[in-house]
């Protein structure tokens, strides 16, 4: 009982952990900071990527070469943009 009472608790949740907003493309701009998930600067953004008025992803230099954030891996809160995205996960992407 117990761990079907677990179990249905996580579907519960998880669509709700797995979501999250759209960022209006109103809210990002060329030349904002952009942080990891530990808050510490990665770079600015050179290029914001939009469809249908939200933010799909941007553009940072990073590590000497540009790299795209997905939109998925970015938080727009109180003003921050943050990546779920450590600084070796930002180095890895293309």
């Amino acid at each position: 009982m117990r761990i079907f009472t677990v179990a249905a608790l996580l579907l519960i949740a998880a669509p709700t952990l797995a979501q999250t907003a759209p960022i209006p493309a109103a809210a990002v701009k060329k030349g904002q900071a952009v942080k990891d998930a530990s808050l510490n600067r990665l770079g600015d953004i050179d290029r914001v990527n939009v469809a249908d008025g939200n933010v799909t992803g941007v553009r940072i230099i990073y590590g000497g070469h540009f790299v795209t954030i997905p939109a998925d891996k970015l938080v727009s809160k109180d003003g921050v943009l943050q990546t779920t995205l450590t600084r070796y996960e930002v180095g890895k992407l293309n």
